[in-house]
């Protein structure tokens, strides 16, 4: 009957030390891939903040005004390319209705 015994319990240590053993490791790769995992989290808060400035940048009125002066050369309207909204709001089919090149300042 003690051999029995302390044949069991030798045995049911061997597996318990085996188990212990078995999830030590799995909870070191689970810690390894959290870290992993961490690390781009950080890389992407990083990237994320650059892009935040970048974008405060290239969106300065500043910056902006001077592009748009050199590139995009835009002219004030005329007072005849103006329109009331009232004119929007009437039907489709009034004749009173502006003409095209009286809408927008870049259809003349």
């Amino acid at each position: 009957m003690t051999r029995w015994l302390t044949t069991l319990s030798f045995l049911s240590t061997l597996f318990l030390g085996g188990s212990i053993f078995y999830v030590k490791y799995q909870v070191l790769e689970i810690e390894d891939s959290l870290l992993g995992v961490q690390r781009e989290i950080y890389r992407a808060q990083e990237s994320l903040h650059l892009l935040r400035a970048e974008w405060a940048f290239l969106n300065e009125p500043q910056r902006l005004q001077k592009l748009s002066a050199s590139h995009l050369n835009l002219q004030s309207p005329k007072a005849v390319q103006l329109v009331s909204t009232q004119t929007f709001t009437r039907s489709r089919g009034n004749s009173d209705l502006p003409k095209e090149g009286m809408l927008l300042a870049w259809n003349q």
